[in-house]
């Protein structure tokens, strides 16, 4: 097996601090013979699941006698209490972390993208890690993209696993974009290599939404080739619903969202209208135009004709039902080029669909 930059043999040394990054335009379109298949790795859906199990974390809590008592964590305290009629209040409470050894990490990263590329008969593998400048940062969102997340405690282990794979496995961190933009990108550019086979490993979502001549997506030990931009979806074991393509994507862009990610265009419905409505609504649709047709015309009816609200850095905007798709299909859809980010309005244009 063979890497686009490096070699597969991995030790345990850090090597230098990873701090190279690059545009995705930087990145070369590497070429590979015919009959080869290419594992294409988002690494930080690898790297920080393994780094955050490395962290072994609890509570330890102290009353007003100075007594302490530890759990597993703030919902196990507050259980706790109840049982004994405690007023959570009177305790102070402070987080505990214990990380695994460092090399234990490293070597879970190791077997991982090991046994991955694998399983989908890998023959070269590349490596992509997320760097700085996420444009979506800046969209003037009502709460900014993935604001959530900055108060949250980073693992242990984070900064030297990212090391690690730039340093061992050649991993390249790209900035401007979120790297699971880029990684679509690469996929379907080799993909178009006569008989190459290129094959996007991730355990997100999001990377099923994407839309093109072909694509093929290994996630969660299931390898779905992407072949039609209309997508299909359907109904999950717990009632949730989840597809691939343009199906799925416009689910989350103008209809529920990704509250992980901060991003809810509900907040602007003027009725209630959920997963489960969008699904009766498109799920029989078979071609773009008419889905596209369907799910803008909803849209317009859910928001009107604008909206005027303050965004999370205390700017007081207004948006077209247009512009306000824009801004939240910006979220939303994942790149299929360098260099280039498509709009809803040049999707609506491309297919023919009329909406002025």
């Amino acid at each position: 097996m063979k890497e686009g930059s490096g070699g597969f043999n991995i030790g345990f040394n850090l090597g230098q601090i990873a701090t190279k990054e690059y545009f995705d335009y930087e990145v070369d379109d590497v070429k590979y013979p015919e009959g080869s298949v290419v594992a294409i790795f988002d690494m930080d859906t690898v790297v920080f699941p393994v780094v955050s199990v490395c962290d072994k974390t609890s509570v330890v809590v102290e009353n007003s006698k100075g007594q302490t008592k530890e759990f597993k964590n703030r919902t196990k305290f507050k259980e706790w209490c109840k049982q004994k009629g405690k007023n959570f209040e009177d305790y102070s409470i402070q987080d505990k972390v214990v990380p695994e050894p460092l090399s234990h990490c490293l070597n879970s990263i190791k077997v991982s993208t090991e046994r991955l590329a694998k399983e989908v008969g890998a023959t070269h593998c590349e490596y992509y890690l997320g760097g700085s400048g996420n444009f979506r940062m800046d969209l003037p969102l009502p709460v900014r993209y993935k604001g959530t997340r900055a108060s949250q405690r980073k693992p242990t282990h984070l900064k030297d696993a990212q090391n690690y794979v730039v340093n061992k496995l050649g991993a390249k961190k790209i900035k401007g974009i979120e790297c699971d933009d880029f990684v679509s990108i690469r996929t379907i550019e080799v993909n178009k290599q006569k008989g190459v086979k290129g094959v996007l490993i991730t355990s997100d979502k999001d990377a099923l939404q994407t839309f093109s001549s072909l694509a093929y997506v290994y996630r969660q030990g299931v390898e779905y080739k992407l072949d039609n931009p209309l997508g299909k979806l359907w109904i999950q074991p717990n009632g949730d619903i989840k597809g691939t393509g343009l199906k799925f994507l416009l689910m989350q862009c103008l209809c529920t969202g990704d509250p992980t990610d901060g991003y809810i265009p509900t907040c602007f419905f003027n009725r209630k209208y959920g997963q489960k409505t969008y699904y009766k609504l498109v799920n029989d649709i078979d071609n773009v135009k008419e889905l596209l047709t369907v799910v803008i015309t909803k849209w317009k009816g859910l928001v009107g004709d604008s909206v005027t609200y303050m965004t999370w850095d205390d700017e007081l905007v207004t948006k077209s039902w247009l512009e306000l798709a824009e801004l939240y299909w910006s979220c939303a859809f994942m790149s299929t080029e360098k260099n280039h980010r498509t709009t809803f309005e040049d999707v609506l244009k491309y297919y023919g669909v009329s909406y002025k």
